[in-house]
């Protein structure tokens, strides 16, 4: 578990933490850092950025509109059957198969009646 440092303490430490003597160090960093911005040029322009062209983004969303249109249509114009079943083979011996289609849903329904599972000969 952590031992968190209370604010007492970290402001006790703050207050008697010394200082510089003098503020010749503050007169020090600020003569040198005038003395290195004279030596950069103030005047240039910044560079721009280079955009990419916008044609290209253009043709992209353009392509990407006529795949999901063209999916879009063929499923709603031809919606193919959630589920089907194309054959069935019941091993174990039972009474009747029952296969029911519902079109309004596209489902298939499968029904095994009597199955006695442990007579698998």
């Amino acid at each position: 578990m952590k031992k968190h440092t209370k604010w007492n303490t970290v402001k006790e430490v703050l207050t008697t933490r010394d200082g510089p003597a003098d503020g010749t160090e503050r007169e020090t960093f600020w003569s040198e850092f005038q003395a290195r911005a004279s030596l950069m040029n103030q005047d240039d322009a910044v560079p721009a950025r280079p955009r990419p062209p916008l044609w290209g983004w253009v043709t992209a969303a353009a392509c990407m509109l006529l795949v999901v249109g063209g999916l879009s249509y063929n499923w709603i114009a031809s919606p193919a059957p959630l589920s089907s079943i194309d054959s069935v083979e019941v091993i174990a011996s039972h009474g009747a198969l029952l296969i029911m289609e519902d079109q309004e849903s596209q489902s298939t329904m499968l029904w095994v009646v009597d199955m006695q599972p442990g007579d698998a000969s």
